[in-house]
């Protein structure tokens, strides 16, 4: 597969619907799935997350709300007030997220 034509065509995508993303953004860095395959040592490289820097972390984690609008983000780095590590860690963001997209359109 060719990834550089494929992550040039999915950024192209993003910026339809996100066209604010790039003045939000404070870097991009991107891999493939056989990156991924690579440094995990897993079959297709099946992970999710999201870069931190220190001031992103336990009290100040990234918010599931992001400060693009209708742009939410769940995992085992994101979500305030979560709880546990690994999956059940990104469960809890899932669950979290899910109440505050109900919530902002529950009418």
């Amino acid at each position: 597969m060719d990834w550089k034509q494929f992550q040039d065509h999915y950024y192209q995508d993003i910026l339809k619907f996100y066209s604010d993303i790039e003045k939000k953004a404070l870097f991009m860095d991107t891999t493939t799935p056989l990156d991924l395959q690579m440094l995990s040592g897993k079959a297709f490289g099946p992970i999710e997350t999201t870069a931190l820097t220190p001031d992103q972390s336990g009290p100040y984690r990234i918010s599931s709300e992001l400060p693009i609008e209708n742009l939410y983000v769940v995992g085992d780095t994101a979500g305030t007030e979560t709880h546990g590590i690994g999956t059940q860690l990104a469960a809890d963001s899932g669950i979290k997220c899910a109440d505050i997209i109900i919530k902002k359109y529950k009418s």
